[in-house]
This record gives structure tokens, C-alpha cells and sequence, in this order.
């Protein structure tokens, strides 16, 4: 039996408590990717890109990502 996973804004911040920006990260590029017009998802993406831009993360986690994407 195949288990999907439902991707929300819920489950991002689940994963922001843990300590998991790259998958919070992913996910809101997701979300917002199915619909641009989420402004409250583009808010808290733009607000972790800045933080993580700011702890000097940001680029590791755009190549991971890129990575997974190759």
C-alpha cells in the first residue's frame, strides 16, 4: 500500500519545531508552486529565506535542494 504524503503549511511548521528548515523550506516552495496566489505561504517562506540567509544556510540548503531535483 503506497502512503501519500499531504504537504500543508501545517506539516512545514511541524518540521520548523523541529529543527527541519530544509523540509519546511521545500514544502512552502511546494505549496506555493500549486498556488501562487497563497500569500500567507509566501510570507513565511520569504521570512525563513531571510533568516536562514542571515545564519548563512540558505545556500547550503538551495543546493541540497537542487540536488534532490537532478
Amino acid at each position: 500500500m503506497r502512503r501519500e504524503i499531504i504537504y500543508s503549511v501545517t506539516l512545514a511548521e511541524i518540521y520548523l519545531k523541529q529543527g527541519s528548515k530544509q523540509k519546511a523550506f521545500e514544502i512552502y516552495e511546494y505549496l506555493l508552486s500549486k498556488d501562487p496566489n497563497r500569500e500567507d505561504v509566501r510570507a513565511r517562506l520569504e521570512k525563513l529565506r531571510e533568516e536562514m540567509e542571515r545564519k548563512g544556510t540558505f545556500s547550503k540548503i538551495k543546493e541540497v535542494i537542487k540536488k534532490k531535483v537532478l
